[in-house]
């Protein structure tokens, strides 16, 4: 009796495991409509979709979709392939994660012009193990969470230089990484610019992470989840924040943020710990330090990080010039 139970479980087991169906990425009828399942998809899509196509082959979402499978999009799945999806308009959700070179000889990208594309209910990832690239030149993206090069040796970079891109915890079984922008163990970058917003509820980076803030909003707002905490976290303080457990960005050596542009605000007074990551090493300017200011809005209950206009930062070096020679 129990070897037949035993045999049982084991082949329910094997049965549910291979329950999961990649449906792959034809183009068959040379239209690169993402929406056209019976012909390039080889029928509707039943759990995963994966596109393993590019260029001339890349699938384009440009209209509403009623998405039939329940699964996620994997972008660059398969080793010595590469995927590639442009997204000009209409609003989709997907049901499951997003995954961009899931496979460490694969390469990834997802192109944003337009349109509404959310993945509300799981993890979005910008090189899984291989080689991606996520750009917004507009539209919405919204998520759960994102991560940039999740695993050691993966290499991504996200780049958001319009549109918007929002990520609030949304799974409904959250992880402690809800709600946050982070650079994994790969290498991996974040560039904001032109007039891109990017609205997270924390950010993290691992050694190998770098953001590029030149232009647009960078946006952090708290989290009620719990800290999973490294080694340089900010902005712990429960007075600081309405949800003060999940601190607001957290560096690891190695990270940096090259801040020579554009706007980075975050939830609650937050001055002395951005004072304390630029002394740091973790907040950086190419001409200097010292044209970096943080100043806290009392009304807004927000911490304002800004680069000062071209002209300010000639008179501050004239100033530092006059203060150097009256020394010497």
């Amino acid at each position: 009796m129990k070897k037949t139970l035993t045999l049982l479980v084991v082949l329910g087991l094997a049965s549910f495991a291979s329950a999961a169906t990649y449906n792959a990425w034809t183009n068959a009828a040379d239209d690169n409509d993402f929406g056209n399942w019976t012909e390039n998809w080889g029928g509707v899509p039943v759990d995963r979709y994966t596109l393993d196509m590019s260029g001339a082959d890349r699938a384009i979402i440009s209209a509403d979709m009623i998405l039939p499978a329940a699964g996620g999009l994997y972008i660059g799945r398969v080793a010595g392939t590469t995927g590639e999806l442009e997204v000009t308009g209409g609003t989709n959700v997907f049901s499951n994660s997003l995954q961009l070179a899931g496979n460490a000889a694969s390469v990834g990208f997802l192109n944003m012009s337009g349109g509404n594309l959310s993945f509300p209910a799981s993890y979005s990832t910008v090189a899984e193990y291989g080689t991606a690239a996520m750009a917004m030149t507009g539209g919405t993206f919204n998520g759960d969470r994102i991560t940039v090069a999740t695993k050691a040796g993966a290499n991504g970079t996200l780049t958001v230089t319009g549109g918007a891109l929002n990520l609030a915890c949304s799974d409904p079984t959250p992880p402690t990484s809800g709600g946050s922008l982070r650079v994994g163990d790969g290498t991996g970058v974040i560039n904001v610019g032109g007039t891109g917003v990017i609205n997270a509820e924390a950010l993290t980076l691992a050694a190998g992470g770098t953001v590029n803030i030149t232009g647009g909003e960078l946006n952090l707002t708290g989290s009620t989840l719990e800290a999973w905490g490294t080694a340089h976290g900010y902005n712990t303080d429960p007075e600081n924040l309405d949800r003060p457990n999940l601190p607001i960005f957290d560096f690891a050596e190695g990270a940096v943020v090259n801040m020579e542009g554009g706007v980075w605000n975050l939830a609650g007074d937050v001055v002395s710990d951005i004072n304390q990551a630029i002394a740091d090493g973790f907040i950086t300017h190419s001409a200097g330090d010292q044209y970096i200011d943080a100043v806290y809005c009392d009304i807004a209950g927000v911490t304002q990080v800004t680069v000062p206009e071209p002209m300010t930062m000639v008179m501050l070096g004239l100033g530092g010039l006059l203060i150097r020679r009256r020394k010497a």
